[in-house]
């Protein structure tokens, strides 16, 4: 009787753990969507810095201050918010990190 009793605790033990591991799971795929769309943010970024030394160049051979001041205004920003995605970038990498351990600790005590 005891250990019917037990079994029946695990069976519903093992259904909460299934929902919980359902729900983690569900987390860490939100969190990898996140970093993808973080990693296409940065390469965009990236993209467009790769390109301002040849606007530069052009403003300078045309001796535009106000378009220097311009690029250089904008490298700023695109530079800070490089800064700011990588940050995240790099809280969505550790949340995965504990996401997948909990799942993965989830997964074997099923």
């Amino acid at each position: 009787a005891t250990d019917a009793g037990s079994g029946a605790g695990d069976a519903n033990g093992g259904a909460g753990d299934a929902a919980s591991l359902e729900a983690v799971e569900a987390m860490l795929s939100e969190a990898q969507a996140k970093l993808a769309e973080a990693q296409k943010k940065a390469a965009k970024n990236i993209k467009l810095l790769g390109k301002l030394p040849q606007k530069r160049s052009a403003a300078q051979t045309a001796a535009d201050g106000n378009r220097l001041k311009q690029i250089d205004d904008y490298e700023k920003v695109l530079r800070d918010d490089l800064r700011s995605i990588e940050d995240g970038m790099t809280a969505a990498r550790a949340r995965i990190q504990r996401l997948t351990k909990r799942r993965d600790d989830l997964d074997a005590a099923q």
